[in-house]
């Protein structure tokens, strides 16, 4: 902005001095063109003066002399084309400043276009610059509404219950309580504030130049905008409309209900910029171990579809997806599951109470560890890719032959693909799948 407008100065000084110099060539042809009419004047009473006098008589007797009048004509012919020289270099220089003059009008125009131009920029930086302060401001005073709004529910949580968070059930050992632990009983409902359903927008995808309508505040006014077209929410707002700590690519839009929760999805994707994503919800892992094996997987070892609806009732808790994970064709009755809550107090609950019910029988809650090591497929058993993207053969992961599949092997002595030991490639005995586990 400092170079521009010195360079804005430099031009209205250049301006200001052509001004100046067309003054000064203006001054100087009107003071030719009086000269011109002067010596013109005084031409013309010249002739008149020598064609008015009469000729002298001769004298005779007299040594012959040239005659006074021709004399005077004479000088008065040598001083007309002394004038005409004279107007002719005047009337040169004449041409020479209205050239100059005509050339510091064309500077004018050029600057004057050159000003013109500038001030225009100049003005649509102006309304830029002011629009995202205006933009900023906004946004400030929303992050300033959530925080009270957080801050206060932070403050009555702790003084109603300090109920502890899911990290803190987690971290905590089977066998110990966490110091600020209340017994939970049927009267009581453990509220945290991650409890609040929320829409979770990703923008790391939005393009530069859509960067601006995929801010915060204009996400906010967008997705209010699309709700206030439903009848009973002409002055509907958002509850809240946070960044996620972790992600700030993430917005977060805070709901009052599961209800509401759906129709802000439903306005987000019809207001989405072009590149931004609409998250699934957040889901809460926890380990069930000891489960029964046929009140979850069905004839074909397959999880029941009605199996997670049954056991989040006979729970009270919301289970979104559930997977086995003990090996299927084992053959045991018990094995071990994980089951994903949609709410953080229910997770925490699970594993504080330590006990899963499944068909009135109960297993035991865990803190879930997914399992971190090499990517392993599943079709030709070899490491770096899945079997979604497997382009070789299968390949039985008991003997390690290919063409068909473990489950059909007859082979007696298995093989591990990855490192060729005794045991099935998917075995935790594999030091190359478990390089930390002892041989």
């Amino acid at each position: 902005m400092e170079t521009g407008e010195s360079d804005a100065r430099a031009t209205r000084r250049s301006a200001r001095t052509r001004r100046k110099t067309v003054k000064a060539a203006e001054l100087r042809l009107e003071n030719a063109l009086h000269e011109i009419d002067s010596s013109e004047s005084s031409c013309a009473d010249e002739d008149n003066h020598v064609h008015l006098e009469p000729p002298r008589a001769p004298q005779p007797n007299r040594t012959r002399r040239i005659p006074e009048g021709l004399v005077r004509g004479k000088a008065a012919n040598e001083n007309a084309e002394h004038t005409r020289a004279r107007n002719k270099v005047e009337g040169q220089n004449l041409e020479r400043t209205l050239a100059a003059i005509l050339g510091a009008l064309e500077d004018l125009r050029a600057d004057n276009s050159a000003l013109k131009a500038y001030n225009q920029e100049l003005k649509t930086a102006v309304e830029g610059i002011t629009k995202e302060l205006a933009d900023t401001k906004a946004q400030l005073a929303d992050a300033r509404a959530q925080l009270l709004e957080l801050s206060g529910e932070l403050r009555a949580q702790t003084a109603a219950n300090g109920s502890p968070s899911y990290a803190d059930v987690a971290r905590t050992p089977p066998s110990s309580q966490p110091s600020n632990l209340r017994t939970l009983s049927g009267t009581t409902t453990p509220t945290t504030i991650t409890d609040t359903p929320y829409c979770t927008i990703d923008t790391s995808r939005v393009e530069e130049t859509d960067r601006q309508e995929a801010q915060i505040g204009r996400i906010r006014e967008a997705i209010e905008r699309e709700l206030r077209t439903i009848e009973g929410k002409e002055k509907w707002r958002c509850a809240a409309v946070t960044r996620d700590p972790k992600d700030t690519n993430r917005i977060r839009i805070s709901c009052r209900s599961e209800e509401e929760l759906r129709e802000v999805k439903e306005a987000a994707q019809k207001t989405a910029v072009r590149g931004a994503r609409i998250l699934r919800d957040q889901l809460y892992p926890v380990r069930i171990d000891n489960a029964n094996r046929t009140a979850v997987l069905n004839e074909h070892d397959e999880v029941r579809l009605e199996a997670a609806q049954a056991l989040g009732e006979e729970n009270e808790v919301q289970i979104a997806k559930m997977n086995w994970l003990s090996k299927k064709d084992s053959g045991k009755a018990y094995g071990s599951m994980v089951i994903y809550v949609k709410r953080s107090s229910e997770a925490a609950r699970l594993l504080q109470g330590q006990y899963f019910h499944i068909n009135g029988e109960s297993a035991y809650t865990k803190e879930f560890k997914p399992h971190v090591g090499p990517v392993q497929c599943y079709k030709c058993q070899q490491l770096g890719h899945k079997a979604f993207a497997c382009t070789g053969q299968q390949t039985c992961a008991r003997c390690a032959v290919s063409g068909h599949h473990h489950r059909k092997c007859q082979a007696e002595i298995p093989k591990c693909v990855p490192c060729g030991g005794p045991y099935e490639s998917f075995s935790k005995n594999c030091r190359i799948l478990h390089p930390s586990r002892d041989e």
